[in-house]
């Protein structure tokens, strides 16, 4: 799977989950971290998003072998404070969002 499509996918349904339930925390990260704001879909901040693609190179192998959703699941628990709210979406959800993201970005695919 395509770091950059997870990453995308990590920040929608962040977005998603932070209209529902406005949250300032969420919302100031979400400024942060928004890959809408320049062509090559990283985060506005460019920390955070090399600090998740660090994350990601860390992992190796094993994001190959794990689904998106767990690998998600694993790196909110792990880098953010968010855990709690991206538990709300199930891995239908999840894989029904990653295919809406590679439709809308077939770049990355």
């Amino acid at each position: 799977m395509n770091k950059q499509i997870i990453y995308i996918a990590i920040y929608r349904v962040l977005e998603c989950l932070e209209k529902e339930e406005p949250n300032e925390e969420l919302s100031g990260f979400l400024d942060e971290a928004n890959p809408y704001v320049f062509t090559d879909r990283k985060s506005a901040n460019l920390a955070i998003y090399s600090e998740y693609e660090e994350w990601i190179d860390k992992r190796g192998k094993e994001l190959a072998e794990e689904d998106s959703y767990e690998v998600a699941k694993s790196f909110i628990a792990e880098k953010t404070s968010f855990e709690d709210r991206f538990a709300k979406i199930d891995k239908e959800e999840w894989e029904d969002l990653i295919h809406i993201i590679k439709s809308e970005e077939p770049q990355l695919v």
